[in-house]
């Protein structure tokens, strides 16, 4: 079992099947962040979620069930799907065929839109390559609009297919962490500017492969066509919204 996972069976075992008066200050801190009306005798019920659901685990209070998605350690990564139906996501919107280009380009790294060029580069040299072509895409890609249904697709809902939707995020583990909700994510997002983010990203959130494979090692050549998307400064940014509050 890894790290994160075990933390999530133990935030679990912390909640299910307690009554809110018999946990620690912390822990309840953390339910009365998402039960403001909770009292000492009210039965707490929790569990863990589907497996491909953005949620991990469950809170329930008076038949009332509100969905976390929960981070760990160094973790950064918020999302992972084909370059291509994030593509057909991203036409949605009317992005232009140039950003679309600059997407492939950017994350193939060998001067195709499809991964068959001979001569793979590092992503300092393609910064440098195609830096006002990134420009000019992350100008495209951080409109509200597209900023806000990519905070829904990378962050709390996943792809459409996905029926359970993350009410909250927290980071942390079962003796200390910071927990925000969606709603309080979106506000700070939108409050905030990041031009200075010279990669690829929508928001704070950064775009690139989840393989790029230089060197032609990796017997994984199917990830060479799944795009990942990071959050390098999530638990900062948590830590500044409850500041805050």
């Amino acid at each position: 079992m890894n790290r994160g996972i075990k933390i999530e069976y133990e935030l679990v075992n912390v909640f299910n099947n307690k009554k809110y008066g018999v946990l620690n200050e912390f822990h309840q801190s953390i339910v009365k962040s998402i039960f403001p009306n909770i009292i000492e005798s009210d039965l707490i019920s929790s569990g863990i979620c589907n497996r491909y659901s953005k949620p991990d685990i469950y809170i329930e209070v008076s038949n009332v069930r509100k969905y976390i998605s929960v981070k760990s350690g160094r973790s950064d990564s918020m999302h992972f799907e084909s370059i291509k139906d994030f593509i057909i996501f991203l036409r949605k919107f009317g992005i232009s065929i140039q950003t679309q280009k600059t997407i492939l380009f950017f994350h193939y790294g060998d001067g195709t839109l499809d991964g068959t060029g001979n001569k793979r580069i590092g992503v300092e040299e393609l910064i440098s390559n195609y830096y006002r072509h990134i420009k000019l895409a992350n100008y495209e890609l951080n409109n509200k609009n597209i900023l806000l249904d990519c905070l829904d697709r990378f962050v709390f809902k996943g792809n459409e297919y996905r029926k359970v939707f993350a009410d909250y995020i927290y980071f942390g583990n079962k003796i200390s962490g910071v927990i925000c909700s969606k709603e309080e994510i979106i506000k700070f997002v939108l409050s905030r500017k990041y031009d200075h983010i010279k990669t690829l990203h929508i928001g704070p959130m950064t775009i690139q492969p989840y393989l790029r494979d230089i060197k032609r090692k990796s017997k994984n050549i199917y990830k060479r066509h799944i795009v990942q998307v990071k959050w390098a400064y999530l638990l900062s940014d948590m830590q500044r919204i409850n500041n805050y509050k």
